[in-house]
């Protein structure tokens, strides 16, 4: 009977990324909400607007403009 050897698997990754429990922006100005996070981020369930958070992760300008059409908070009159 022949040797049998382990197979030996590389381990896979989907993307680079840590593991976070909080909204972020990532480097390419996407807000990310891992599905782990409180679910008071969870503003397509009833969690707390959008709005919120944004302002939570103290998102600059442009990064406001990509996730809402609603004012920035500086430029609202």
């Amino acid at each position: 009977m022949p040797a049998v050897f382990p197979i030996k698997r590389k381990k896979m990754y989907i993307n680079n990324m840590t593991r976070k429990d909080s909204p972020y922006i990532d480097h390419t100005g996407t807000m990310i909400i891992p599905f782990s996070a409180d679910s008071k981020y969870h503003f397509w369930n009833g969690g707390q607007p959008l709005l919120e958070i944004l302002l939570e992760l103290n998102a600059p300008e442009d990064i406001w403009g990509k996730h809402t059409e609603e004012p920035y908070p500086r430029n609202a009159a």
